[in-house]
């Protein structure tokens, strides 16, 4: 999760921010793993504005990203200034 945190980090930081471009190859986490990681953070309060496709038999989350709606918590600033 801390990869997450650490790459919306870095986008925030670029002159032209573009948080669609952080996914699962920039971060380095396998997709499931980013998915899972990245809907965590939000349930855990570290992230607003995760955008979901769901879908299958029981509308299940197919994919996440972020986007200029996604935005990091207090509890996320908190965290990055542990990690960075």
């Amino acid at each position: 999760m801390d990869q997450i945190l650490r790459a919306i980090y870095e986008e925030f930081n670029k002159d032209t921010a573009n948080l669609s471009n952080i996914n699962s190859a920039t971060t380095e986490l396998e997709g499931r793993i980013f998915k899972e990681a990245a809907l965590q953070l939000e349930k855990d309060g570290y992230l607003l504005g995760v955008k979901k496709a769901t879908g299958g038999q029981d509308n299940k989350v197919l994919t996440v990203w972020f986007d200029s709606n996604t935005s990091v918590t207090r509890k996320g600033a908190s965290r990055l200034t542990e990690i960075l």
